[in-house]
């Protein structure tokens, strides 16, 4: 049994993913590495204690309602949060699965995967595609009037002829007559 458990604790000490297991009453019973590095609290802090008792409400009311849920209903729950923390903030998917016995809720294991770097790029592409749209150049590449590029002439044409008709059937594969 204490080999088993010193398995299981390396295990999933060492996935990139936190997680939590929580007893029937909503308190900490386990929490892995990743999660107490996020949290900047040691374990103690934690075990036997619910969320609500440990943080402010800013903190978990994004997901305290989910896990919630997930009694009240006996059933997995997943969805995506912003977690802020002391050490920082986080973008989450969460799932929220129920341990049952006798159709009861004895354990919900927390599963949480952190997107924040995911949703940094996104919102970095978003932008960049938006640049243009807004008349701002991109940098170093001397594109747009905002990169100290003068106005064209003559506004670019869409019917087949100027300086787009070539670069809109390349990109898009329509034909002068499509539009």
């Amino acid at each position: 049994l204490r080999l088993s458990k010193e398995s299981f604790r390396q295990a999933v000490d060492n996935m990139p993913d936190g997680l939590v297991m929580y007893d029937d009453a909503g308190r900490y019973s386990f929490l892995n590495t990743v999660c107490l590095k996020r949290a900047g609290l040691p374990l103690e802090s934690f075990l036997g204690r619910r969320d609500d008792e440990i943080y402010p409400e800013h903190v978990w009311a994004g997901y305290l309602p989910h896990l919630r849920q997930t009694y009240e209903t006996r059933s997995a729950t997943t969805f995506e949060c912003v977690r802020r923390l002391p050490t920082g903030q986080y973008d989450l998917i969460v799932t929220y699965v129920p341990m049952l016995e006798y159709g009861a809720v004895y354990q919900v294991l927390g599963f949480y995967h952190d997107i924040t770097e995911r949703r940094h790029s996104e919102a970095k592409l978003a932008e960049q595609a938006l640049a243009p749209l807004r008349g701002e150049g991109v940098a170093g590449r001397g594109v747009g009037r905002g990169a100290g590029v003068p106005a064209p002439e003559r506004p670019p044409t869409w019917a087949g002829r100027g300086p787009l008709s070539a670069m809109r059937t390349v990109c898009a594969g329509w034909s002068a007559g499509a539009l």
